[in-house]
């Protein structure tokens, strides 16, 4: 038997083996083969099923709601949450809560910022507060936990949902404090 179509450098006289002779077939038809199975998904962005249902219901990490958290993995025994001021490292996305990702930048590259300096916006920062490296979480955001009325462009309505993906990679203790002339 030979493959309709596949043109090979074996005499016409020997018959055609597919996988004795995969060698002889054009390097574009093997490749297309490699296209067939699908690739695996980043590993941070696996869910296992157990992990899965660690948190069924979002956990209120503020008084009036605006930001809620779902465990998506567990996080590992022992952890303790970052200190104020420390410096964490991030894996995360952004979207809306339809799914529509607006930031998927840091979904393989770490993104390194200092809590409580007002450099992410209070909801994430909440979020990140309350992790333990290894952990990963879901953080829902609403309009005053996120960007409120500020708009940008196409990209990002005025008073938006947010939804992070957020795996904290590792946190240390941040610069020290100023000591004031009391001391």
């Amino acid at each position: 038997p030979t493959l309709r179509g596949a043109r090979t450098t074996a005499p016409r006289h020997a018959p055609f083996h597919p996988i004795s002779d995969m060698h002889q077939l054009p390097s574009v038809l093997v490749v297309s083969f490699s296209l067939l199975s699908p690739a695996p998904r980043a590993p941070w962005r696996r869910t296992p099923p157990a992990a899965a249902a660690v948190m069924a219901e979002p956990e209120r990490l503020v008084d009036d709601g605006g930001v809620l958290k779902r465990q998506l993995c567990a996080a590992p025994t022992g952890g303790r949450t970052p200190e104020f001021g420390a410096v964490v490292k991030i894996l995360y996305t952004c979207g809306f809560e339809n799914g529509t990702l607006i930031d998927a930048k840091h979904r393989a590259e770490p993104f390194q910022f200092q809590l409580n300096a007002g450099i992410v916006v209070d909801g994430l920062e909440r979020g990140v507060e309350s992790m333990v490296e290894g952990e990963r979480a879901q953080f829902t955001c609403s309009p005053e936990w996120a960007y409120g009325a500020v708009e940008a462009g196409d990209l990002l309505p005025a008073e938006s949902t947010l939804v992070y993906e957020v795996e904290l990679l590792e946190w240390r203790g941040g610069p020290p404090g100023e000591q004031s002339a009391m001391d």
